[in-house]
């Protein structure tokens, strides 16, 4: 959601523009490919219709990276996406490949379990997923503090790694979605990936 990309000091990245061209970047380098395609919208309003450009990206991505906030899980427009593409692909018989599923999980910070509903086939999916935690408890205070530079080099040290684990999976399941004898894609010769943001 826009909130998540909102700049904790003066003059920084938002977490989300770092997180996208980090990803963007790294999953290249796992690929092999410049071609590597991640979509986003970062123009995207409340009160934007859900149009044609929007759905033609959402329905040929290959894979949906979902990143769950506090704000995320408010968001009609980020639940429609999730929801849009998890019926699509469960209609195609694809949303998983080999017990592995195309949506991934991100969670920059917990929501509070009572606000945490996401609409099915979303919802039972994200129970089953472990997903990836791009924040830590902080053993004193016992709170979630999120992975961002602006918390120190070790913080800085973790969210590296955790992308890096992140563009590692996505690129084994975007190699078994495009290797010769795996079931047919409707997407179109790029790969992408849909990053959801509202």
């Amino acid at each position: 959601a826009h909130l998540d990309n909102r700049p904790l000091s003066e003059g920084q990245k938002g977490w989300i523009e770092d997180f996208h061209r980090v990803l963007e970047v790294r999953l290249a380098q796992w690929l092999g490919e410049g071609d590597t395609k991640i979509w986003r919208d970062p123009k995207l309003s409340g009160n934007d219709v859900f149009d044609e450009t929007i759905l033609r990206e959402l329905l040929q991505a290959k894979v949906l990276v979902s990143v769950v906030s506090p704000r995320y899980v408010k968001s009609d427009w980020c639940k429609r996406e999730l929801k849009t593409f998890c019926e699509t692909a469960q209609q195609n018989g694809d949303l998983f490949v080999k017990n592995k599923s195309r949506v991934f999980k991100v969670v920059k910070l917990p929501p509070p379990p009572e606000e945490a509903h996401f609409p099915p086939p979303a919802a039972e999916l994200f129970q089953r997923v472990l997903g990836y935690e791009f924040f830590i408890v902080d053993p004193a205070s016992g709170r979630p503090r999120e992975l961002a530079e602006i918390f120190g080099e070790d913080m800085r040290r973790a969210y590296y790694a955790r992308i890096d684990d992140l563009a590692y999976d996505i690129n084994q399941l975007l190699r078994e979605l495009l290797r010769p004898g795996a079931p047919a894609q409707d997407a179109g010769p790029d790969l992408t990936v849909l990053y959801v943001s509202r």
